[in-house]
């Protein structure tokens, strides 16, 4: 037997994680040892590769030991080392659906994240991976296919915990472009957003007030009147029942309504007074009759 390398090369001293052994001339009833420690677990994969279940350990190198009957004991020195972190453990992700076409935000919840930490889901790497704190970790789920997928947590340099069936991936709708791209804060303006997936009974926010008078033209595109809004990005969301959420961030600006116009204050024409002249030419007059009287007679 020989032992090649180890998997992650680090582990947690509580132990727990899965290590995989690469290696030559593994045989059924082989048993693994990490410093003092047999691994409780041993899942031989084939001849080359070994699948345990590392047990706890003291921080430090620990040489890796492999047994058969049968067969001369191996050791391999430098290969793997305990390090003093808690397990990684996912709990939990939120939401448990998404849509296929990707971008749907997530929270996954669990122990033990650090910084760095790499997200996959459905075997895809999520994009904008955020670790809040050693609790959460937030994220975009990439695009896959229709089911229940796996949602995988690595922090660097350590092994990954996996959570089975976590999220599952349904068809819904798509956002891909709002237009116009701004909009007046005073609201009331037709908007038209072209995606996927729009059916009859779907609903529309802006900034997570309800738009108005939503119409579906096609399942590619519809129209409604958006709502009042703050200066500023906005975010523009689809649903429909059942199915998830669909965002785009930014998707919009409001900016500011324009200045009504304003009327002459009251008293501000001028009047001309008595004397005065008003500016205009003055009007022609007529020759007036004279006014002197003839006898008569």
């Amino acid at each position: 037997m020989r032992i090649i390398e180890v998997s992650p090369s680090q582990g947690s001293t509580v132990g727990g994680e899965a290590v995989v052994i690469s290696g030559a001339g593994f045989v059924e009833g082989a048993s693994v040892t990490f410093g003092t420690r047999v691994a409780p677990e041993v899942e031989i994969l084939n001849a080359e590769t070994l699948r345990v279940l590392l047990p706890p350990g003291l921080p430090g190198a620990a040489p890796v030991v492999v047994s058969a009957p049968g067969e001369a004991p191996v050791t391999a020195e430098g290969l793997f080392s305990y390090v003093d972190q808690p397990p990684r453990v996912v709990m939990a992700i939120r939401p448990m659906l998404g849509t296929t076409a990707g971008g749907s935000p997530v929270t996954i919840v669990g122990t033990g994240f650090l910084a760095g930490a790499r997200v996959t889901i459905g075997g895809q790497r999520a994009t904008e991976v955020e670790v809040i704190d050693s609790t959460r970790i937030t994220a975009l789920t990439p695009a896959h296919d229709e089911g229940l997928v796996d949602v995988v947590v690595r922090n660097p340099g350590l092994p990954a915990s996996i959570l089975r069936g976590a999220f599952e991936y349904v068809p819904g709708p798509t956002i891909v472009e709002v237009s116009p791209g701004e909009l007046l804060v005073s609201g009331g303006e037709e908007i038209t957003i072209v995606g996927s997936g729009f059916e009859p009974g779907i609903a529309v926010t802006v900034n997570g007030l309800p738009a108005t008078g939503v119409r579906v033209l096609s399942p590619q595109e519809l129209t409604a009147v958006a709502p009042m809004g703050v200066l500023g990005p906005a975010t523009v969301v689809v649903a429909i029942p059942g199915q998830p959420l669909a965002e785009l961030k930014d998707a919009v600006v409001f900016r500011p309504a324009p200045p009504l116009p304003t009327a002459p204050e009251q008293g501000s024409v001028p009047v001309p007074m008595p004397g005065e002249s008003s500016g205009q030419p003055p009007a022609e007059t007529a020759p007036m009759p004279d006014a002197s009287l003839t006898p008569a007679g």
